[in-house]
């Protein structure tokens, strides 16, 4: 029980941390008709320096005050990272640095934060990226993902074109 309270506790100090490190650009989509769902477009970069290690694993934390329990039980979050400017691909991705090993980027998704993981085939500590990387949030109610199908979410220009979204 003692374990799990330190790992709590270096787990919430770690968040603290995170949260200084991230820019919070938010850029909210039009609010729908009354009874449509309110959908966010939200834009975070993270400098080189906002990343923290843990074991084999980059991790950045970002704050999302929009995303809520409601959001987490019916709603949806969708996290694209910008692979080329202008290009974003949906977590989880893999990209591939060099030809024999890959780096993936995955999402954790909690009530007011996201996590974003980077992990190495190669299972060893990624490097920290030498740039400053950007990605687009969009959480959406539960009632827009009841409003749209489900092939209108697959790619962020899709999403951005269905609840028309401004960057």
């Amino acid at each position: 029980m003692k374990s799990l309270k330190m790992i709590t506790g270096v787990l919430m100090l770690m968040l603290i941390l995170s949260i200084t490190a991230c820019q919070k650009e938010p850029v909210q989509g039009p609010k729908g008709d009354p009874g449509n769902a309110n959908v966010h477009s939200i834009t975070y970069t993270v400098p080189t320096s906002g990343w923290s290690v843990n074991g084999n694993v980059l991790y950045a934390t970002i704050p999302v005050s929009e995303i809520t329990s409601d959001i987490i039980t019916s709603g949806a979050v969708l996290v694209y990272l910008e692979t080329q400017p202008g290009a974003f691909g949906q977590l989880p991705v893999t990209t591939y640095p060099a030809d024999w090993y890959s780096e993936t980027f995955e999402v954790y998704t909690a009530a007011g934060a996201v996590e974003i993981h980077i992990s190495d085939s190669d299972l060893t500590q990624p490097p920290t990226p030498a740039n400053a990387l950007k990605f687009k949030i969009v959480v959406i109610a539960g009632s827009g993902l009841a409003a749209n199908p489900v092939n209108t979410l697959t790619t962020y220009a899709k999403v951005k074109q269905t609840f028309n979204l401004k960057d």
